[in-house]
């Protein structure tokens, strides 16, 4: 596997490597499937292996990659797919006992659902479309489910081998690295990309999504083979279409909203790049992408129970509507800490509760410290510590984005991180009590996430800006006093603070961190002027 992705000069080199991998890879997938008939397992496993390395090898070589892009390529496959394995052989003996999902060693209780939903339906004499058809409330897309549905029924009709399907996803987690570094470089230089790749390969929660049976691996590279296809438009080749075309296609397979999303992106980044310069034609394919994607997805919507009432334009606003309203529900019932928190600032302000506890998590003193399943832990570790490593450079590049500084695509990145924004609000908002699917969600926009952060980096950097470290100090002190406080409430060794007093002491101190940075600069600034005058006179 090495070889095929680092050295694509010498194929009997890499046959000699990659092959032999590939096949003792196999082996040992088909020896821990449970599923019996070693051989056949062996086959169908090296077969969908041997497929993944080529589609990486064809990946690489369109995109150009250079060998640090191929290296976060590489990475990317290997984590995702040795996650995966992982969790498919430790979760049945260490995850929870008293839990199907764990005990047939999946991760995610939609992957075990959908997963099983899609053994059957390959079982099944029904046709493989009938995914589509809205009776399989297993997968409301669809593509998922008919994806997973059709390789079961292609390559392993006598088992269920559900390791076939981490394959896929790991495969095509992977992929989206190359084309966001082409991408990324393209538009905002080759530091930038560099950086981008590898936040995109190693970002915690793709990882594990990629080494599960989600949709969200499809999602998230196809959201960078998008931004891809629009890069090959900047740069005139507009034969090269068919990449973004390409990419549409797979987002609206998978998952319609996730489409919509990348649509409103890439238009915004295209008018910009233009000058808002375009024409008719342009808007035309720009206004019907987008039209075409917001009903299909209200279609969806209203097949929903509580929904199938409702007049189209009041679908997407009762949905929003019922998920804040469950999300409160799940929230106070599952916290008595933040049944009291409602308690005490009032019902009128139980969405802005809601909204701050969902751009917190997963929450980092809690998965630290809190007592639960050792694996599930530290997964909720990593998890967790991913966001919080993002985080403030999001915030920090946001609002340099914000001061009048001299960047040629100040603009673009401006509107990146809107929507970034936007969609942390929306994940936390319909999704803010559950610490799955409002990471899982806000996981949709890491391609985007990837370049913002890489940009800031080498924002701080190239600058030498010290408001980047200060920005991480003082979620530091946000993450220490937290912690402080979880350790409090389950152990008794420190003072149980309250949690005003809490929220009062972080503002404070990071109040306190930011006004000392804003007077440092202030002086040194007096300074240089200083020396400037001296140096005249």
């Amino acid at each position: 596997m090495k070889a095929i992705l680092l050295s694509s000069d010498n194929p009997r080199r890499i046959y000699f490597f990659a092959v032999p991998a590939l096949l003792a890879i196999g082996a040992m997938m088909s020896s821990l499937d449970g599923a019996g008939n070693f051989l056949r397992g062996w086959l169908v496993y090296s077969l969908l292996l041997g497929l993944a390395a080529l589609l990486i090898a064809g990946a690489l070589r369109v995109a150009a990659a250079d060998r640090a892009a191929r290296s976060a390529t590489l990475a990317a496959f290997l984590a995702r797919l040795i996650l995966g394995i992982a969790l498919t052989a430790v979760l049945p003996v260490y995850g929870y006992p008293d839990q199907n999902v764990h005990e047939n060693g999946y991760w995610f209780f939609d992957a075990y659902n959908r997963d099983t939903a899609a053994w059957q339906l390959a079982k099944s004499d029904a046709p493989i479309l009938s995914a589509f058809t809205g009776d399989h409330v297993e997968d409301q897309y669809g593509g998922m489910l008919a994806m997973s549905a059709g390789i079961y029924r292609l390559l392993s009709p006598d088992a269920h081998r559900a390791m076939l399907i981490l394959i896929l996803t790991a495969v095509a987690g992977a992929l989206g690295v190359p084309f966001l570094w082409a991408a990324s470089r393209s538009w905002f230089g080759g530091s930038v990309g560099a950086t981008a790749a590898w936040i995109f390969a190693l970002y915690p929660e793709a990882v594990i999504l990629g080494g599960s049976q989600m949709r969200e691996a499809f999602i998230m590279s196809g959201i960078a083979l998008a931004f891809y296809g629009l890069t090959r438009l900047k740069d005139g080749r507009w034969a090269s279409s068919a990449w973004l075309i390409a990419a549409l296609i797979i987002l609206f397979f998978f998952s319609p909203p996730a489409a919509v999303l990348a649509i409103g992106v890439l238009s915004g980044l295209w008018l910009i790049e233009r000058q808002f310069r375009i024409s008719w034609t342009q808007v035309g394919v720009i206004a019907g992408l987008t039209i075409a994607g917001v009903l299909l997805v209200i279609g969806i919507f209203s097949q929903y129970p509580s929904l199938q009432q409702l007049e189209p334009w009041q679908v997407l606003v009762e949905w929003f509507q019922n998920n804040m309203a469950y999300q409160i529900y799940i929230a106070e019932r599952s916290s008595g800490r933040i049944q009291l928190l409602f308690d005490e600032v009032g019902e009128q302000f139980s969405s802005l509760v809601i909204l701050a506890y969902g751009i917190a998590q997963p929450v980092l003193p809690a998965n630290i410290v809190v007592p639960g399943n050792p694996v599930v832990r530290v997964l909720g570790t990593l998890r967790a510590a991913g966001w919080y490593a993002v985080a403030p450079l999001l915030i920090y590049g946001f609002i340099t984005l914000l001061r009048p500084i001299e960047e040629k695509r100040r603009r673009q990145l401006l509107w990146i991180n809107l929507w970034i924004g936007g969609a942390v609000v929306v994940a936390a908002l319909v999704a803010g009590g559950d610490a799955w699917d409002n990471p899982r969600y806000r996981t949709w926009m890491i391609a985007w996430v990837a370049l913002a952060a890489s940009w800031a980096l080498w924002w701080a950097r190239s600058h030498r800006d010290a408001w980047l470290s200060r920005t991480v100090l003082v979620e530091a002190v946000f993450v220490l006093i937290f912690l402080q406080w979880y350790i409090s409430r389950y152990t008794g060794i420190f003072v149980k603070l309250f949690f005003w007093q809490m929220v009062a002491l972080i503002l404070a101190v990071g109040a306190l961190i930011l006004a000392v940075g804003y007077v440092r600069d202030r002086m040194a600034r007096s300074r240089d002027s200083g020396d400037d005058s001296s140096l005249d006179g």
